[in-house]
């Protein structure tokens, strides 16, 4: 997935920036966080935990 196409599917979820690592960009959501390596493509192990933590703060 593209990194563009993920950060905006992050945010249309609810999930706020908070700022720029080294290498990440922070993201924030009901206590728990989230960080978004900074490369062109993200790979899907990285999309498919994002939708776990993004399971869990649904349920809290």
């Amino acid at each position: 997935m593209r990194r563009r196409d993920f950060i905006r599917l992050i945010e249309e979820n609810g999930w706020e920036f908070v700022r720029e690592g080294g290498e990440h960009t922070i993201y924030q959501k009901a206590g728990r966080i989230f960080s978004v390596p900074r490369h062109r493509e993200i790979s899907p192990g990285v999309v498919r935990s994002w939708r776990r933590e993004n399971e869990r703060t649904e349920e809290a």
